[in-house]
């Protein structure tokens, strides 16, 4: 049995994970790291821990 990944849409853009070779999800794991690390600060400042 094969288990599927499925389709993801981040950034505006889809991305069929069942496809893609592991190079290019090393590459989107990274930039969905980077967005998160992103929007984790930015919600650190809005909350009012760095003034």
């Amino acid at each position: 049995m094969e288990n599927e990944l499925g389709i993801l849409i981040f950034e505006g853009k889809m991305y069929n994970l069942d496809k893609m070779n592991s190079e290019e999800l090393k590459e989107l794991i990274i930039k969905m790291e980077k967005n998160y690390k992103k929007l984790e600060k930015e919600a650190e400042i809005r909350s009012g821990i760095y003034n």
